[in-house]
């Protein structure tokens, strides 16, 4: 574990094998570290247990189950230790995703259990949810109030008249400059720091209609260039950090060129990355003037592919023009990354794939180190313009914190059509352009590596195989045969509007994929044949990581066998 840490805050990142390497042992260890909580399944970027985060029952429940919630017991003496040295007058939470409901309010039932302070609740999902969070028991006796939309200024308030003071301006708040001072910025993976900050509020454009983030906030504010390049500078100064991702709504690209002009007056040789949405006001002069600025990466949410559903989802983008900017940034060395969506409602599969045109139309655009695409399935969202979607909307009232919600549509793909479709999609798109075998995709890591690697410099790769000694064992069970059926039914599963629910607790309620284990319970595990490849998701009962087979010629098979029949293992938690 702390080689592999290093390798993430050291030169080695840029070492695309070693990166590979580190990125797999952490998964190898929260894999492992899951295994301790039944079917929870913790990841890098990613919370599932057996409890919905649709209903209220389940995330109370949760808060009290220290056999499935790893932050049940994690997080209290952590909170304890935060609240004895810093002896606030009140506690404020922040609710960015659904994830966030359970770990948050564990913490929220901990501190109310044992501290006399009164707890505010803010964040993304707290606007989201203002019409349900604040009259839903019991949570009512945690959170003392309940902050939606921009809730700096809020909170802020509340500590203002808990001091006597008079409350601030709401409209000053961007020009407030962020403190990150009470944050451990040398201990986060990546060996360079790079900040994030704001430099509007809500979105300029505001129509989607498949889109709720714009709806987070009360309305848009357009941003300051000259307040933007004070703060940017005094964060520069102050953390040494030179990398920055403005974390946008979309920018727009008036303010782009303001921005950048800005900079370049101060002699700013900073480099930054930031969303946005592409009309005709990106032209090659904006994307010329942002890159001398420091722009290394733009994420462009394209989301279809043709012209009928640009026009249906309201994002009206001219899609001959799309193709020109990606071009002006491959000029200009910007890594862009592009989503798409599949399963708009009455999208057909043949228009969900002119998404693979698109990309092989525009491949040479999309080469430049850092670039990617990213392939989501449709998902129908509270707050959206669902009134005006071609589909029937199923809404459960048993689950009042309910996001997505599952649909069925008046024609074109359903929802297991466009999941299927958009991994293939997705899968698809890699092997065009190859990105996942050249840098990595998180868009941070990938921000930092087009900085490093530029255009077409080639980037290193140091694959680094298991390592071969007695710790070796093997594995009796035909473990290629029990990926295969883990696999089967898992794509067997029904597809339903997302819940954050363990894959692992699904698979043993609706698959009985339970009674194939050897124990009792099972959990989630990733096969491999080198520490660079992931081959298929594996279920099992024992904690071991996996270490070769027959890719893997470093690993014989045990009396002369081929290797078809057993894999060897590291560090198997007990002889087989």
């Amino acid at each position: 574990m702390a080689e592999a840490i290093d390798v993430f805050r050291s030169e080695d990142f840029y070492d695309y094998g070693r990166f590979l390497w580190a990125r797999k042992i952490l998964e190898d260890a929260l894999d492992l570290y899951s295994c301790s909580f039944g079917d929870t399944d913790l990841g890098l970027s990613q919370l599932r247990t057996r409890y919905s985060t649709a209903k209220p029952s389940d995330i109370w429940a949760a808060t009290a189950d220290s056999g499935e919630n790893p932050f049940r017991d994690l997080l209290p003496e952590w909170v304890d230790g935060e609240i004895r040295d810093f002896a606030p007058d009140v506690v404020g939470l922040s609710f960015a995703f659904d994830e966030q409901l359970i770990p948050g309010m564990t913490v929220a039932r901990h501190v109310k259990a044992h501290w006399d302070l009164p707890v505010y609740a803010g964040g993304s999902m707290v606007t989201r949810l203002k019409d349900d969070l604040p009259s839903q028991e019991p949570f009512d006796s945690l959170i003392d109030d309940y902050l939606p939309y921009e809730s700096e200024a809020q909170f802020g308030d509340i500590i203002d008249r808990l001091e006597g003071k008079a409350t601030g301006d709401q409209g000053a708040l961007l020009e407030v400059c962020p403190d990150f001072d009470d944050l451990p910025l040398d201990e986060y993976f990546l060996p360079t720091l790079i900040l994030p900050y704001i430099t509007s509020r809500g979105c300029s454009f505001g129509k989607c209609l498949y889109c709720v983030h714009y709806k987070t906030y009360e309305r848009f504010v357009y941003g300051d260039a000259v307040t933007t390049v004070r703060h940017l500078r005094s964060l520069a100064d102050r953390y040494h950090c030179q990398h920055f991702h403005f974390v946008d709504e979309a920018l727009e690209p008036r303010f782009g060129r303001e921005l950048a002009k800005e900079l370049e007056s101060h002699g700013c040789d900073y480099r930054w990355m930031v969303f946005g949405r592409i009309h005709r006001a990106w032209t090659l002069e904006v994307v010329q003037t942002i890159a001398r600025s420091g722009c290394r990466r733009l994420i462009f949410g394209l989301d279809a592919a043709t012209d009928r559903l640009q026009q249906i989802m309201k994002k009206n983008t001219d899609l001959k023009h799309a193709e020109n900017v990606l071009a002006w940034c491959a000029q200009e060395r910007i890594a862009a990354q592009v989503n798409f969506i599949t399963g708009y409602p009455t999208e057909t599969k043949e228009e969900a794939l002119e998404a693979l045109r698109f990309i092989e139309r525009n491949r040479t655009s999309l080469r430049t180190v850092g670039v990617s695409v990213a392939v989501s399935n449709f998902a129908m969202v509270r707050g959206a313009g669902l009134d005006q979607m071609s589909a029937k909307i199923s809404k459960d009232s048993d689950k009042p914190f309910q996001i997505y919600y599952d649909y069925h549509p008046h024609s074109g793909l359903n929802m297991k059509e466009a999941a299927t479709l958009g991994q293939f999609v997705q899968t698809s798109a890699d092997r065009i352009l190859g990105s996942s075998k050249r840098f990595p995709l998180l868009r941070e890591m990938a921000f930092l590596y087009n900085d490093r690697f530029g255009r077409d410099q080639v980037v290193p790769r140091t694959d680094i195989a298991p390592p071969t000694d007695s710790s070796i064992q093997w594995f009796s069970h035909d473990l290629r045969a029990l990926g295969a059926l883990i696999a089967t039914s898992r794509a067997g599963l029904e597809e339903r509007a997302e819940e954050y629910l363990s894959v692992w607790w699904r698979l043993a309620c609706e698959a009985d994929v339970r009674s194939i284990s050897r124990g009792g319970d099972i959990h989630g595990y990733q096969l491999s044949g080198i520490f660079t490849d992931n081959a298929f998701e594996l279920c099992i009962v024992d904690s071991f990581s996996i270490a070769g087979g027959d890719a893997d010629p470093a690993f014989p098979a045990p009396n002369g066998g081929s290797g078809d029949e057993a894999l060897a293992v590291i560090a198997a938690s007990a002889p087989m």
